[in-house]
């Protein structure tokens, strides 16, 4: 359930300071949308536009190794500054092209990412930035606005062209990025098998994996290697992706019609660099969850998938042998998780034991695996 904001309380009085840096003061209705990582409002004008304010919390600068390192962008530097740049860039990209997806809003400097600083705030402002900030020891919030995508989430209304049309917008998606190079790639996150399996990846030294699952991880991180550089990084095959295009972040839009897209998609905060089956896992095992969900029965899911991929292949070709490349792009984001998990300190109970088991399980049988 979407909050209605009391003004004045906290981060609510910071966002309308940053509100007010775009030249909208007008815009004084704010609803709380999202508080996880970042804070999302919704924010309509006097005048009835509507934008979805960000507000992102302080961290430590990077330091140049850090900012350097493709593995940091995966972790705790998706949020950093550079990183946020480089996916706004790209998603203006995307807008130029005529897809559905959020428009960035420039600030009066030109600048696509605002930060609130004390001395530019009022005494008020100031004692709440601090308050807000003072666990990271940087009294800064930066900011990013974004016009809003109005639109039902696919998930809410699964039927065959509605599903049809995602495909292709998830395809039209692709072709984009393999004829366009983002122009900040080097701080884009990579989605690839580094961020899974590479050396830094805490499934190696953690004392909470089970020993006995260790030798199919290990097995599981060859296999997936050497799909992935059989697949390679070519532009046709590799490029910008979403990497999380759920039912709930794909939009059928109100009123389209003719050459008016009808689908959209928003929340691209995992913008990064990956292989276009990672992209389209998302969607297919998005899908199989609400059809469960909504117990929809056994026969409307292979329905509902073909019209999914037949929308995509109308586009563009799908991968190759996909069920299996499937696979190995679900055992990507498996080790993933786990790894999240370990990162978050989320470990210390049987709950996190019994994921990693259950996931050497499904690994073992739908890699084939000798372990």
């Amino acid at each position: 359930m979407h909050r209605r904001i009391i003004p004045g309380g906290g981060y609510d009085a910071l966002a309308r300071a940053a509100i007010a840096r775009y030249g909208r003061p007008g815009a004084t209705h704010l609803t709380l949308v999202s508080e996880r990582i970042k804070r999302v409002y919704r924010a309509r004008t006097s005048s009835g536009e509507e934008f979805a304010l960000r507000l992102y919390p302080a961290r430590p600068s990077p330091t140049p190794q850090e900012s350097a390192s493709a593995r940091f962008r995966t972790s705790a530097g998706l949020r950093s500054t550079g990183t946020v740049l480089a996916q706004l860039d790209h998603l203006r990209l995307f807008v130029d092209s005529g897809l559905a997806v959020p428009s960035p809003v420039v600030l009066p400097d030109g600048s696509l990412l605002g930060e609130l600083v004390p001395g530019e705030l009022s005494l008020v402002h100031r004692f709440l930035l601090y308050r807000q900030t003072r666990r990271t020891r940087r009294d800064v919030l930066r900011f990013v606005l974004l016009r809003w995508l109005a639109g039902t989430p696919l998930a809410h209304q699964l039927n065959t062209a509605d599903l049809r049309n995602a495909g292709r917008f998830i395809a039209e998606l692709h072709e984009h990025s393999a004829r366009n190079r983002p122009s900040r790639a080097d701080r884009l996150p990579v989605w690839d098998w580094e961020w899974s399996f590479g050396e830094t990846a805490p499934i190696w030294t953690s004392p909470h994996i089970p020993d006995a699952t260790l030798p199919v991880l290990r097995e599981t991180s060859e296999r997936v290697r050497d799909v992935l550089r059989r697949l390679g990084t070519g532009g046709e095959i590799f490029g910008a992706i979403h990497r999380d295009l759920t039912l709930h972040n794909l939009l059928v839009l109100p009123g389209s019609r003719g050459p008016e897209p009808s689908v959209g998609a928003i929340d691209f905060d995992l913008l990064g660099l990956g292989h276009y089956g990672l992209d389209l896992l998302a969607p297919v095992s998005s899908l199989r969850q609400e059809v469960a969900r909504q117990r929809l029965g056994r026969r409307e899911l292979p329905r509902l998938r073909e019209a999914l991929l037949s929308g995509y292949s109308e586009v563009r070709d799908l991968p190759r042998d996909l069920e299996r490349t499937l696979d190995v792009f679900r055992a990507l984001k498996r080790v993933a998780m786990i790894n999240a998990r370990l990162r978050s300190g989320a470990v210390r109970n049987r709950d996190f034991v019994w994921f990693v088991q259950e996931s050497a399980r499904w690994l073992r049988t739908n890699l084939e695996l000798r372990s």
